[in-house]
């Protein structure tokens, strides 16, 4: 077995070093992997969001139906979407 000085170390001592305990350095960092994937796919998630859109039909006769004051049945629900949403 040999002797270290651990004043004097040089880049090929930490080299010899780490070759022979790399099983001290891959053993641990295997098993915190594994541990913390299996913790993030049976958790479940905290944040959640949804999305909803809502498309409007675009109508070329709206001149016409404010002249005349009757709503057509799109904007009647579109309305009632809106007033939901408010």
């Amino acid at each position: 077995m040999r002797t270290i000085d651990w004043t004097t170390l040089t880049f090929r001592d930490y080299k010899h070093l780490l070759i022979r305990r790399k099983w001290f350095i891959i053993v641990p960092f295997l098993f915190v992997t594994v541990i913390a994937v299996v913790i993030a796919q049976t958790t479940t998630p905290v944040y959640r969001t949804g999305t909803m859109l809502i498309a409007e039909q675009i109508e070329s006769g709206r001149m016409l139906d404010s002249l005349l004051g009757s709503a057509t049945p799109g904007q009647e629900t579109f309305a009632l979407v809106k007033q939901r949403l408010l």
